[in-house]
């Protein structure tokens, strides 16, 4: 098979819009969970007040991290690819840790018995942030000066230079030596649906 082309068998699925998503799964008693997320870029959370969510009709639950703490054995998420060469641990917390570090991460989790319940019951909760300087990009992170991204290690990560046979060479003899800069996004997965996952 090596080298030979393999024939599609998702196609008619997808053709026909007979695609099972995370979305179109349905199962008896199934709860539903919605994230609280930051709205801003850098901030310590001096509180989170949950009474007013868990009180919400259809509500089952609302955690936080410290809710979490006596269940887990770790509290950051596990990092895909690890290097030696890191100076610090950046993994995700499950849920913010005190700090959020940019828009968009979560805070708490509510569990409810319905999508929409979920959705309307995380306005509810009430979280007290203390607004840090924050920076964006990360050239401007590395600049003299620059706000830190987390407020208990520096920006720059790790740093390592990596080159292909003998590049000096290359450079003294070319005919043309051009220089430019790029800026990459960091996307590297782009399906039709985002990650989603159903538990029994």
């Amino acid at each position: 098979m090596i080298g030979e082309r393999l024939k599609r068998i998702e196609d008619p699925a997808l053709l026909r819009g007979n695609a099972v998503f995370v979305d179109d799964i349905h199962l008896v008693g199934m709860l539903h969970a919605a994230f609280v997320r930051s709205p801003h870029p850098h901030a310590l959370i001096k509180g989170i007040n949950t009474t007013a969510a868990k009180s919400y009709s259809g509500v089952i639950e609302v955690y936080t991290l410290q809710d979490f703490r006596p269940y887990i054995e770790k509290e950051r998420l596990p990092l895909q690819f690890p290097s030696q060469a890191f100076r610090a641990d950046v993994t995700p917390w499950l849920l913010a840790n005190e700090e959020v570090s940019h828009v968009g991460e979560a805070v708490a989790m509510v569990i409810a018995e319905s999508r929409y319940i979920a959705e309307d019951a995380i306005a509810l909760v009430d979280v007290d942030y203390e607004l840090l300087t924050s920076v964006s990009g990360s050239s401007a992170a590395m600049a003299d000066g620059a706000p830190r991204v987390h407020r208990d290690h520096e920006n720059v990560l790790c740093s390592f230079e990596q080159s292909y046979g003998d590049t000096k060479a290359a450079f003294e003899n070319a005919s043309y030596v051009f220089k430019e800069s790029f800026v990459q996004h960091r996307g590297a997965a782009h399906p039709i649906e985002g990650r989603g996952a159903v538990a029994r």
